[in-house]
Formats: C-alpha cells, sequence, structure tokens
C-alpha cells in the first residue's frame, strides 16, 4: 500500500498473508507478515517506522526500526522518545518488551521492562522465563527464571544460568552471576567504609534446595576505607571444620577440596 499524506511525504505499508485483522496506522516503510499483527502509532507517537512483524499477534507501537518474529511478541516504545528509535529485535514467544533501545529478546515468556516509563538500552535476554526489571543500560540475561531488577537506571548487570536473582537495591551496580539458584539476598552486609564493596562476581551453586546458594562471592574492590580492596568469600567453608584429611574425606570433601580447622584453612591431599 503507498498513499500520500500531502506536501510530498509518501509513506509506504506492505501486508502479506492472510492479513486477518492486521492494524496498520502511521507506519512508514513497515511490513506485515502473518495474521492479527498491529504495527500503530500511539497519541503524538511516530508509528511504527521501518518496522516488521513476522508471524501472528504482535503489537509494535511507534517501534521504529524494530523487528518481532513469532507469535503475541509486543514490542512498544511508547513515544519514541529518542529520535533514533529502538532498533529492538524480538523473536519467540509471548514476549514483552518496553521503551528499551537497542535490545534483543530471544526465547520465550520473556518480560523486559514492561512496568517502567523511561528507556535502557543494550538489554538482551535469551532463554525463557526471564523477567528484566528497570530501565538500566548493558543488561544481559542468558538462561531460565532470571529475575533481575536494574533500579532506576543501574548499568553492567550480567547474568548467566537458571533461577539467578539479582537487585539493584540488593546487590548494588556492575554486578555478574553465574550458576543455579543464587540467593537473592547477601551472605553479607556491605561497608564500604572498611573497604568491604558489593559483589562484583556471584557463583550459586544450588540444586532444588532454596536458601543460601552462593557458593562464591568476589567483591569490588573499594577504593576508600581502612583496608581497600576485593574479598573472597565462601560462604559454606564456615561449616566444614575438620581436624585432619580423614575427617573431611568423611564429610564428602574430595582431594584438592578446601576445609578448615578452628580457622585455619586447610586442602584435602589425601
Amino acid at each position: 500500500v503507498e498513499r500520500s499524506r500531502g506536501l510530498g511525504d509518501v509513506y509506504k505499508r506492505q501486508v502479506i498473508g492472510s492479513g486477518d485483522n492486521d492494524i496498520i496506522s502511521g507506519s512508514d516503510h513497515s511490513i506485515i507478515v502473518g495474521k492479527g499483527n498491529q504495527l500503530t502509532q500511539s497519541a503524538g507517537g511516530a508509528g511504527s517506522d521501518q518496522s516488521a512483524a513476522i508471524g501472528s499477534l504482535n503489537v509494535l507501537t511507534d517501534a521504529s526500526n524494530s523487528l518481532a518474529v513469532g507469535r503475541a511478541n509486543s514490542l512498544i516504545g511508547t513515544g519514541i522518545i529518542d529520535p533514533n528509535g529502538l532498533r529492538s529485535q524480538v523473536i519467540g514467544l509471548n514476549n514483552r518488551l518496553k521503551d528499551t533501545f537497542s535490545s534483543i529478546v530471544i526465547g520465550g515468556q520473556n518480560v523486559v521492562n514492561i512496568n517502567e516509563t523511561n528507556q535502557g538500552q543494550n538489554t538482551h535476554v535469551f532463554g525463557y522465563d526471564n523477567k528484566i526489571y528497570g530501565y538500566g543500560d548493558n543488561v544481559y540475561a542468558i538462561g531460565n527464571k532470571i529475575d533481575l531488577n536494574a533500579g532506576g537506571g543501574a548499568s553492567n548487570f550480567y547474568a548467566f544460568g537458571s533461577n539467578i536473582k539479582i537487585d539493584q537495591n540488593v546487590h548494588g551496580s556492575d554486578t555478574m552471576a553465574i550458576g543455579i539458584r543464587n540467593k537473592a539476598t547477601l551472605s553479607y552486609t556491605p561497608q564500604t567504609s572498611i573497604g568491604l564493596g558489593y559483589p562484583a562476581l556471584i557463583v550459586g551453586a544450588g540444586s532444588t534446595a532454596a536458601g543460601t546458594n552462593d557458593a562464591l562471592i568476589i567483591t569490588k574492590k573499594t577504593g576508600s576505607g581502612s583496608n581497600p580492596g576485593s574479598r573472597t568469600i565462601l560462604p559454606d567453608l564456615v561449616g566444614f571444620n575438620f581436624a585432619n584429611d580423614a575427617d573431611a574425606a568423611a564429610a564428602g570433601i574430595p582431594v584438592g577440596g578446601l576445609y578448615h580447622h578452628n580457622g585455619n584453612v586447610k586442602v584435602r591431599l589425601t
């Protein structure tokens, strides 16, 4: 379809497929392939210019230069505050993305920024049933059931694994979590005045159990306090108190494994 809207401007859009219930409104140079897709325009918005919806029941509103492929994906970008548009891609099933620029969502049942009105950039979500809130920049979630709150614009969060929870209000920003079922709350209280910073790296090592599953924590190196530097924390090591290698072996500590005896850290050698 090509139609003039005055002053020499021409806007173009094309529908391929059955076109049942497709809705196009104010969307320049856009394309729909499939059924029940919408390329619409919010009040005062510019429309889903240079965007494409492929599949069924996808909704793109003001999502300039963006792409939705699959079923029932929603890519909004209300009003496109950034003049360059969203430039985001959603591929999969039942994903939601709102106001997030230069982002990618691949998989199913992912939610990105759906409750926020401000825009983050470079959010990348790959997997199933992940939830990313807040509007921080450079947020990456790869895996399953990752719950990541970037708060009011915190940046540089990286989560890889399953059942991982990171909250900017608890963990600070600039944090990476790897593994499964990490603990939502910290195993210590950050005190930057004495050099104990927020976590930089968390390794979760849970199975199906809830609770304390942080196996390793490396804190950020602080530049202040009486003892600045990075700390290494092994929360479970406190409970591995054995007199010798034989006692440690009986308790499941393997050769090369760490344990302690009255606070002295040891390595099981035999």
